[in-house]
């Protein structure tokens, strides 16, 4: 398990995000009040990284001088700086790794010529789950200690006891309702406003150069004791620290600054998940703060990205450990409920992106023992394909390709679903689900070998080189210019022009000619291609979407029909760099970070026409990692993590 605390400073444009490594957050927008019903102070995670609960809303804080109170508003969901009445003051943050805490330090900065102040906070409590819509709940007891530096919060919902805790100063009960509107979720056809409970009032006497600390934490999924106010200036220099290192630690080129954000970024994703099968603590990746869980798919797509960029070798085995126990039927989770239960496990890409994520690991930390070690995961996984699964997925016999779909189920990571309507069901045999076919088959051969397991290598290494000589007589269609996204669906053949195609030319180039690369190359760059992301479908496409706007329904049915997503440029940029070099692909890096702008936050996907305004989940675990992954590679011309054109398996 990495460590996942780090401090912030307000100098990245957005949203700011802190992580504590359980899948707890905290998150707000850098000026103003709070847009979204995400957006607090404190998100704890009670059964890591699931049963999310926002706890800690926002902080009221204001200065009290001469008798009069002077709002600091700027302070309520954003670290930074604000003054009134003379008074300046500072805040700075960080969570508590494996901890579900936040430690918040406000500080006096002006040169005190207004004279004494008094500093007053109001947090306001939400105590529900962390989706918007869910009601907050007033507390059902506050319990001050003797001191009164310790307010502890009860609620009768089944939210655990929230802790307020101080350095210095008094707490008082001073109970009140605060109405509050969130006009992100207006826009996004969601709860737009709720009432916040704040129970108590915090008043510190604060001349120039004085701080005061507060903790906002619990009990519940912590794996320590939640911290002493006393030792939270030494937290935050700790976290302050640890981020300057990581960001240290990557390399860069004209965009090391960038770069150095993105690992900082990264980490924050790496969270805890227990291994099934064992019950030790195991790692995973969050799919994207603050509404998503851990996904099968985003996660081994996530792996290299957001741990072996890092060098977090451990990290990398931990997630592949974890995720190769859940493996049921030759198929790895989709996603788990955020309510507990059984995951579901309807994806026809996730296992095999688990088996390239293994060989990605192979590859960055020289290790076989792990391979070894999950071998019989992969095997499950390839026999089950051979074989026939669940939800139609197999292979067929007739050309060795996978297969996949069921009337009202969506397999492919173009999953959107409204009122049971698959919008891009995909059925058949998809083009990106072939190129990890044939991949996870040339990897299983090489793997059974080095094991001495002739027989299975055999097999791996004939099925793989009957579909790859399948897809090369299927897929490119010379009378478009480019790959079939599907082949074999129930209405035949899809030519539509989508980005799925890139995986082909990015994980196995020997599938396509250079020829048909560089004209799949073209059409890519010409019509689906934008700056900071890649279209799911082309502008001249039926069905093509030219915004991803309005209430949750528009939304999804828009959600692969144009919006141009940004983990979708690691592919891009893997094709670039085999086909046209590394020059080429180094390029294509860098104006899509000037586009994007980003210094830590990736987006998960932006508006298809101009400007491209972000959209989606603001911090995405796949954005970050996709470009993290292909910053350092190229970065580095001596790097491995994007082969030179014509490296094969």
């Amino acid at each position: 398990m990495t460590r996942a605390g780090g401090s912030l400073r307000p100098s990245e444009p957005g949203e700011w995000l802190l992580a504590n490594g359980l899948g707890g957050y905290a998150l707000g927008p850098l000026e103003g009040p709070a847009t979204r019903g995400y957006h607090g102070w404190l998100v704890a995670a009670t059964r890591p990284p699931d049963g999310r609960v926002l706890l800690v809303a926002s902080i009221d804080a204001s200065v009290v001088v001469d008798g009069i109170e002077v709002p600091l508003p700027g302070l309520a969901i954003a670290p930074g700086a604000a003054s009134g009445g003379g008074v300046t003051i500072g805040l700075e943050a960080a969570m508590v790794p494996l901890v579900n805490a936040t430690v918040l330090a406000y500080r006096r900065s002006d040169d005190g010529a207004a004279g004494g102040a008094i500093l007053r906070l109001r947090p306001l409590l939400a105590g529900r789950d962390h989706h918007p819509g869910h009601h907050a709940p007033a507390p059902a007891s506050v319990t001050l200690d003797g001191d009164a530096w310790t307010a502890t919060i009860a609620w009768s919902t089944g939210a655990p006891p929230l802790t307020i805790s101080i350095d210095r100063g008094t707490m008082t009960a001073d109970p009140r309702e605060v109405p509050v509107d969130h006009p992100e979720e207006a826009a996004r056809g969601t709860a737009p406003d709720e009432v916040l409970h704040a129970p108590v009032v915090i008043d510190t006497p604060i001349d120039a150069g004085e701080s005061v600390v507060v903790v906002l934490g619990t009990a519940a999924g912590s794996e320590a004791a939640l911290p002493d106010p006393a030792g939270g200036r030494a937290i935050l220099a700790a976290a302050a620290v640890h981020a300057t290192e990581v960001a240290a630690a990557v390399a860069g080129d004209a965009h090391r600054a960038v770069i150095g954000e993105l690992a900082v970024a990264a980490e924050r994703f790496l969270v805890r998940r227990f291994n099934a099968r064992t019950g030790a603590p195991g790692t995973t990746v969050i799919a994207g703060y603050p509404w998503f869980g851990d996904w099968g798919r985003d996660t081994m797509i996530s792996l290299p990205g957001t741990a072996l960029a890092l060098g977090r070798h451990q990290a990398a085995a931990g997630i592949l450990r974890t995720w190769a126990a859940l493996v049921r039927d030759g198929l790895l989770p989709n996603h788990f409920p955020d309510a507990g239960g059984e995951p579901a496990y309807h994806a026809i890409d996730a296992p095999l992106w688990l088996v390239h994520a293994l060989a990605s690991y192979e590859r960055a930390a020289r290790d076989t023992a792990l391979v070894r070690e999950l071998r019989p995961a992969v095997e499950q996984i390839l026999d089950a394909y051979r074989q026939g699964t669940r939800f139609g997925i197999g292979r067929d016999p007739r050309d060795g390709l996978v297969r996949g779909g069921e009337p009202g189920l969506q397999l492919t990571w173009m999953d959107a679903r409204v009122d049971g309507v698959v919008i891009t069901p995909r059925h058949g045999k998809p083009v990106e689900i072939q190129a990890l076919w044939i991949a996870a088959l040339r990897d299983g051969a090489r793997w059974a070998a080095a094991d001495g397991d002739r027989d299975a290598a055999d097999r791996h290494a004939a099925d793989a080189a009957i579909a790859s000589s399948s897809f090369r007589r299927r897929f490119f269609r010379s009378d478009l210019g480019w790959l079939n996204d599907v082949v074999d669906g129930p209405d035949g053949d899809d030519g539509s022009l989508r980005p799925n195609q890139l995986f082909a030319l990015s994980l196995l180039p020997d599938l396509v000619t250079p020829d048909e690369a560089t004209a799949v190359l073209d059409a890519v760059g010409r019509h689906l291609v934008v700056p900071g992301g890649v279209r799911t479908l082309a502008p001249f496409e039926p069905g093509y979407r030219p915004w991803f706007q309005g209430p949750p329904a528009f939304r999804d049915s828009a959600y692969h029909q144009g919006p141009a997503w940004t983990w979708l440029l690691g592919a891009w940029l893997d094709a670039l760099a085999r086909f046209r070099g590394r020059d080429a692909a180094r390029a294509e890096l860098g104006r899509a970070l000037d586009a994007l702008g980003v210094a830590g936050g990736v987006a998960e996907l932006l508006e298809p026409e101009p400007p491209h305004a972000a959209r989606g989940c603001p911090w995405q675990a796949w954005g970050v990692a996709e470009l993290l992954r292909c910053a350092i590679a190229l970065a580095d011309r001596n790097g491995d993590a994007i082969p030179p054109p014509g490296a094969m398996r």
